[in-house]
């Protein structure tokens, strides 16, 4: 569950409120005057999948048929063809 909070309550109330974020994934939404300053939630929720993760993520996941890879080579030429370059004056 998501709460919205000012900074002077998450001042008032930040050991309780680490509590209930580790203790029961409560997420913080922490305001100053109205705008949103920072996002207090579980470490779980927040982190990228590391490295050690990463093959059981992708297990199941089709690889892109054999002409996308010819297309991406055709748009990589087409792309890397220079400008003219501008003129300088002397």
């Amino acid at each position: 569950m998501t709460h919205r909070i000012s900074q002077a309550d998450l001042i008032d109330t930040l050991p309780d409120i680490l509590d209930r974020v580790h203790d029961d994934g409560e997420r913080f939404v922490v305001e100053r005057d109205g705008a949103v300053m920072a996002v207090i939630q579980a470490a779980s929720h927040s982190l990228a999948p590391t490295l050690h993760q990463l093959p059981a993520l992708l297990t199941g996941v089709s690889w892109p048929d054999p002409e996308f890879f010819d297309d991406l080579a055709t748009i990589h030429t087409e792309m890397n063809v220079p400008d003219e370059p501008p003129a300088w004056p002397s």
